[in-house]
């Protein structure tokens, strides 16, 4: 491409023939302001993004400080219950609480009373999940939340979480516990949220208690006398809604029914609303065939420390 140079007149002509200091010194002094300009810029950019890492970092270890505290306040709770984890979960196993069974996988549950996805993941997999505990395939770690209890009018996730806590406490036998979940869950019987939302006595909790195995007088006690661990159970809520470790790349933040395998979050519970497949989905994350579900001598092949695929 030619360049095109303006017209000069003959004044001007002259006058830069005569003056070649003046265009130098003109040249000179744009190429110092350039230069000036651009070290400024590298030096501000370079500022800009020190403060920006920096301020990341202090995010991330407020974040990591602020779960810490959390678990540390749930932990440190004068009602915390004594088969708690420090997680604030109760492990099962066919041994009995925080018996687990060696070489076996243990799958976390985590989920809410209210949740009606909760209730059509426990009717379409528990009965599994009760049978591989009863003939210790598996160890269940179990993480009650009450998160939705606002949207009951009669405070229902509290009772539940503490009624079934004190089950735990006070009857030694995990199936009974996991029998109540279910009665709970079924559909006749779990409330709706919000505007939907039944009242639900806590005549009606005892007798799903009972009918699941648990002495009357335990189910009269769990659901009869105060929350007695309601400071821990919202510790316990608010530590584990929070939890990074119990959000997948699927999810904007924590959500119930969430699953777990040996530690990692199977992200299946929620990807797919087809709770039916799930069943032979978990099976196959954890090596087992449908057909040896029960089978005590049979065994999941991944172990009590592989992960899924």
């Amino acid at each position: 491409m030619t360049e095109t140079r303006p017209i000069q007149t003959g004044k001007e002509s002259k006058t830069s023939n005569t003056n070649p200091w003046i265009r130098t010194s003109a040249v000179l002094t744009t190429v110092i302001v350039i230069m000036a300009f651009a070290i400024g810029y590298l030096l501000a950019s370079y500022k800009t993004c020190t403060a920006t890492q920096d301020k990341t970092q202090q995010s991330a270890q407020s974040s990591s400080v602020d779960i810490k505290q959390m678990a540390k306040q749930m932990n440190e709770s004068d009602v915390k219950p004594s088969k708690a984890s420090e997680q604030g979960g109760f492990l099962i196993s066919k041994n009995g609480y925080n018996k687990p069974v060696r070489n076996v996988p243990t799958i976390g549950v985590y989920e809410e009373p209210m949740c009606p996805y909760c209730g059509e993941l426990n009717r379409s997999i528990d009965p599994m999940l009760t049978k591989m505990v009863k003939s210790g395939q598996i160890n269940m770690d179990l993480h009650l939340v009450n998160f939705l209890n606002s949207a009951s009018t009669d405070s229902y996730s509290d009772r539940v979480v503490n009624g079934a806590i004190t089950i735990i406490e006070l009857d030694k036998h995990p199936e009974h516990l996991l029998g109540f979940l279910s009665n709970i869950y079924e559909k006749d019987f779990q409330p709706g949220e919000g505007e939907n939302y039944t009242p639900v006595s806590n005549g009606q909790l005892i007798e799903q208690a009972v009918k699941a195995g648990v002495n009357r007088q335990v189910a009269e006690k769990a659901f009869s006398s105060p929350l007695t661990y309601k400071n821990w159970v919202d510790a316990e809520t608010a530590y584990t809604t929070n939890r990074p470790d119990l959000t997948s790349d699927n999810q904007t933040g924590f959500s119930t029914p969430t699953m777990t395998i040996n530690g990692k979050v199977w992200t299946r519970t929620q990807t797919s609303s087809d709770y039916e497949s799930l069943r032979k989905e978990l099976l196959k994350a954890i090596g087992l065939a449908e057909s040896n579900v029960g089978v005590e001598t049979v065994k999941p092949s991944i172990g009590d420390s592989g992960q899924y695929n």
